[in-house]
């Protein structure tokens, strides 16, 4: 596991999981809302974003957190492991709705906070209803379309948990 993809829909925790699993593995963390996103929420066009996205794929280690895109083919044929948070709609809700709250006030949150503003509006939540459906089976897809990967599934939060522990296990016991 030297080049990996951290995938799933919006709040389902990929990018503390990617943070996690960076800290364990020491792989370095590429966040796509910092690719996407330039500081103060101004969208990226196609042509940088791609040019971010292969300065990044270029590196022999990496782990890349976020949703599919169109930069997604150079990170799907580059990688070894997808690691796919596929939370269920009411989780990824309560996750974002619980980020708000904490952060109420605030505009921007951490981990992306100089780039990507926090925007959990009725608008974004009907879209999270309208594509949950569609954005999980465009994940299912892509991950079958790529069978060189070594490919994770990971459906609840007590199981990325559990899968961190395992991964901190495996390489304390083998150094």
């Amino acid at each position: 596991m030297k080049r990996v993809l951290v995938l799933g829909q919006a709040g389902a925790g990929k990018s503390h999981f990617a943070v996690a699993l960076g800290a364990i593995t020491g792989l370095p963390v590429f966040h796509m809302d910092r690719v996407h996103w330039r500081p103060g929420g101004q969208e990226r066009d196609r042509e940088e974003r791609n040019r971010l996205v292969h300065e990044i794929m270029s590196g022999d280690e990496w782990i890349l957190e976020g949703g599919l895109s169109a930069t997604s083919p150079e990170p799907m044929a580059r990688a070894d492991t997808a690691i796919w948070l596929d939370l269920p709609l009411g989780a990824r809700i309560r996750r974002i709705l619980g980020r708000r709250w904490r952060l109420r006030g605030a505009r921007i949150r951490p981990g992306v906070a100089d780039i990507c503003p926090e925007r959990p509006n009725p608008g974004f939540l009907c879209f999270l209803w309208r594509t949950r459906r569609s954005a999980r089976e465009r994940i299912a897809a892509a991950l079958a379309a790529a069978p060189h990967l070594t490919v994770h599934r990971i459906r609840t939060r007590a199981g990325a948990d559990t899968f961190l522990e395992w991964l901190r296990d495996d390489v304390q016991d083998h150094g």
